[in-house]
């Protein structure tokens, strides 16, 4: 009988490999050879967006803001969040890099403000868009997506991601988005030279806008990476641990000889499964994290490169 460690090691390679597999057919390759493979997987991941239909609400005076001549291309995004197309390939490319870069989309970290380019060309090769001029600021929920601004856009660590009229603006069209703190005395108002470079040492600070203090930030760990990806990568290795633990109590009492190499983690059109060769089986592996970050139909389908299209409008 193989002692856990081993177990525990064999299950985390085959995880490590699985999540490789998917940067790479996202186009993650700087990603994808790095070592914590998990991590690196499910810091890209927390950006990309489940295509699925999202009512479509607009910030306070924002058509008075767009420039008129990006307003076709802002309502055909609109469509795409609105009939449940994939809008990921309008989304940074620097995400692709995001543990290599500390200034991949620290707006998307902070305040979880997605920026999208309005181009509707997409290359096949790198499955994103052209980059335009004018990228449009939005927060996407489960079911919404609220669209903030359009801005020119910014260079790659430019203060203009940190500018403080983005949370200005989900203050005044959407206060029940953000929590506020009412027992904290308003701070100063930060510069978004300020904004950026507590971003960039991985800070979190509370933010104030008309005399109250809001719970924006909070996101960051001291390595200027989101915490949610840290907690996600333990929440992983707890579960495969847990597993481990499982499959030595079960097999222990059936079998007298084998190892830790007669298990393994594979995936089929179904998701995440783990496979025992002495019995030839194979049984689906679920967990909340698991099912979001392994098991979603849309990412397991272009891990197959099954037919997973962009809609056409």
């Amino acid at each position: 009988m193989p002692e856990l460690q081993k177990i525990i090691e064999k299950l985390t390679n085959d995880f490590q490999e699985i999540a490789r597999a998917y940067m790479a057919c996202f186009g993650c390759k700087k990603l994808s050879s790095r070592k914590d493979s998990i991590l690196c997987w499910l810091l890209f991941a927390i950006h990309l967006i489940e295509p699925k239909e999202r009512v479509v609400h607009y910030s306070k005076g924002f058509w008075n803001r767009a420039p008129k001549n990006y307003w076709l291309s802002i309502n055909r995004l609109a469509d795409k969040f609105k009939y449940g197309c994939d809008v990921n390939p309008f989304l940074s490319k620097s995400l692709k890099n995001a543990m290599l870069d500390k200034r991949a989309d620290l707006l998307w970290t902070d305040w979880e403000i997605h920026h999208f380019h309005l181009n509707e060309e997409v290359s096949v090769d790198s499955d994103y868009s052209k980059r335009s001029d004018y990228v449009l600021f939005a927060i996407v929920g489960d079911d919404f997506v609220c669209f903030l601004d359009v801005k020119k856009h910014p260079p790659l660590g430019s203060p203009d991601y940190a500018d403080s009229e983005l949370y200005g603006i989900i203050c005044d069209s959407w206060p029940n988005l953000i929590d506020d703190l009412k027992n904290f005395a308003p701070d100063k108002d930060w510069s978004k030279e300020e904004i950026l470079q507590f971003r960039k040492q991985g800070l979190n600070v509370c933010y104030s806008h008309n005399g109250k203090v809001l719970a924006l930030g909070g996101n960051f760990v001291a390595g200027g990476k989101p915490i949610r990806s840290i907690i996600l990568r333990d929440k992983i290795h707890f579960e495969i641990r847990k597993l481990s633990e499982r499959i030595i109590e079960c097999t222990e009492k059936q079998y007298k000889n084998f190892s830790e190499n007669d298990f393994s983690l594979k995936m089929d059109s179904d998701g995440l499964k783990l496979c025992f060769t002495l019995e030839n089986s194979c049984a689906p592996l679920s967990s909340p994290t698991i099912n979001e970050f392994f098991n979603k139909k849309w990412l397991v389908a272009k891990l197959r490169k099954n037919e997973y299209k962009h809609c056409e409008n």
